[in-house]
């Protein structure tokens, strides 16, 4: 089950795909609603994921600590290292990457 919001939710479905080609079924919800509801229809044997920019947005926030009193596993990858999230996981992946802006001028 991935759980992903926002700018991330591209890159997670594209990774998904990926995955759906080895025959790994994998979820991922649709709105702030379907992530909640899919957290509280969890139960043990499902292994949860979460890839956020910033791993403090609030919905998700409380979709980990649903899953976590329920005692389903949590993998977080964010881009930022210390974070909410990854205080609720059992292994924490920060991708940290830097943004570089270039300036396209013409000669």
């Amino acid at each position: 089950m991935f759980f992903s919001l926002g700018i991330t939710t591209n890159s997670t479905r594209t990774f998904i795909q990926k995955l759906e080609h080895y025959n790994k079924l994998c979820l991922i919800p649709t709105d702030r609603d379907n992530a909640l509801a899919l957290a509280r229809n969890l139960d043990d044997g499902f292994l949860a994921i979460f890839i956020t920019l910033s791993g403090n947005t609030e919905i998700l926030i409380q979709c980990a600590n649903l899953l976590k009193q329920k005692g389903i596993n949590i993998i977080s990858i964010t881009g930022l290292e210390n974070n909410y999230i990854h205080k609720q996981t059992i292994i924490q992946i920060p991708l940290l990457i830097y943004n570089l802006d270039y300036i396209l001028t013409s000669c």
